[in-house]
C-alpha cells in the first residue's frame, strides 16, 4: 500500500496561548507522526514549548471527540449527528429564553479561547440579549487592559518591546529567561541574547525582583525590593522624573491629560 508522506510548515494552534510558534510537522496518510520547532520561523526561531511539541497527541488521542455526545444519564452519553445536536441545543435555548429571559444564559471563556472563539462567544451573548459574558480578566491581566484602554482607547492594544534597539531595560516582576518572553502575544526564546546585547552595546538592564532570578543574574543591576513594595518603587521613579523635570513637558502636555493632577499627588510623596 502506497503511503503519502509530507512535511508541513505551520504554526501552533492549540489555543492555550497566542504567539503561534512555528512548527514543522511530518504527516503520513493524513495523520501527524512527528513534530519539530521550525528553525526558519522569523519570530520564534526554532522554539516551541512542550504544549506545541505534543500537538500530535490532540489528533491521535483515542478519547478525542469526533462527534457530538448527548448525555442520557449521569456518566453515560450517546453519539448524535451535528444536525440533531444543533437543533436540540437551539430548541432548549429558545425555551430557556422564553421562560427565564435572556439573562439566564452566560458564557465564560479563559486562556484556551482564541480571538475567533471569543468573538463568537460575545456575538452569541449579544444575539441572545444577554450581558453575561464573563472571562478570566476578572482575575488576571486587568492592569494591562486598563492602561491600554486609557492610553490608546482600546484594551486590546499591547506594547511590544523593541529590545533589539533598546539602551535601557527595566524589568519588574518578570523572568523572561525562563518564561521565554516579555508579553502576552509574543514568545521570544532569544530574549536572553537580546538582553545581553543591550549591555554589550553600552546599555543597561535593570531587574527589579525580591529574588535573584535567572534574568537578574545577567543584568547590569538587580534591585531586590521587598515583596509588595512595587507601588512605592514606581512612585519614587515618578517623583524623581516629574519632580526634577526629567521629561519632555511640551510633548506630555500635547499628548496627555492630567499632568497637573499627577504633579500635585507626587508633591506629597516622601522619598525617604
Amino acid at each position: 500500500m502506497e503511503t503519502n508522506k509530507r512535511t508541513v510548515r505551520t504554526t501552533c494552534k492549540i489555543g492555550a496561548c497566542e504567539p503561534f510558534c512555528g512548527l514543522e510537522i511530518d504527516v503520513e496518510n493524513g495523520r501527524m507522526t512527528a513534530v519539530r520547532p521550525d528553525e526558519a520561523h522569523p519570530v520564534t526561531r526554532g522554539y516551541a514549548c512542550i504544549k506545541g511539541m505534543r500537538v500530535a497527541d490532540y489528533q491521535n488521542d483515542p478519547d478525542r471527540l469526533l462527534a457530538p455526545e448527548r448525555r442520557t444519564e449521569p456518566g453515560r452519553f450517546e453519539t448524535v449527528d451535528w444536525n440533531t445536536a444543533i437543533c436540540e441545543i437551539g430548541r432548549r435555548l429558545r425555551e430557556i429564553h422564553r421562560r427565564y429571559g435572556p439573562r439566564a444564559i452566560a458564557t465564560y471563556w479563559g486562556n484556551a479561547a482564541d480571538s475567533t472563539a471569543i468573538t463568537l462567544a460575545n456575538s452569541f451573548c449579544h444575539a441572545f440579549g444577554s450581558p453575561n459574558s464573563f472571562n478570566v480578566l476578572s482575575l488576571e491581566y486587568t492592569d494591562r487592559g486598563a492602561v491600554a484602554s486609557r492610553m490608546f482607547g482600546n484594551e486590546n492594544f499591547i506594547l511590544q518591546p523593541d529590545a533589539e534597539r533598546a539602551r535601557y531595560a527595566l524589568l519588574l516582576g518578570t523572568n523572561p529567561l525562563v518564561t521565554q518572553g516579555m508579553t502576552l502575544l509574543q514568545r521570544r526564546p532569544y530574549i536572553g541574547a537580546e538582553l545581553r546585547a543591550i549591555g554589550a552595546r553600552g546599555g543597561k538592564v535593570v531587574v527589579v525582583d525580591p529574588r535573584q532570578t535567572e534574568t537578574a543574574r545577567i543584568a547590569q543591576q538587580h534591585i531586590a525590593i521587598l515583596p509588595g513594595t512595587d507601588l512605592f518603587f514606581l512612585l519614587g521613579i515618578l517623583r524623581v522624573v516629574v519632580g526634577e523635570r526629567r521629561f519632555d513637558r511640551r510633548f506630555v502636555e500635547r499628548h496627555c491629560s492630567g499632568l497637573g493632577r499627577l504633579e500635585r499627588i507626587l508633591e506629597g510623596i516622601d522619598l525617604g
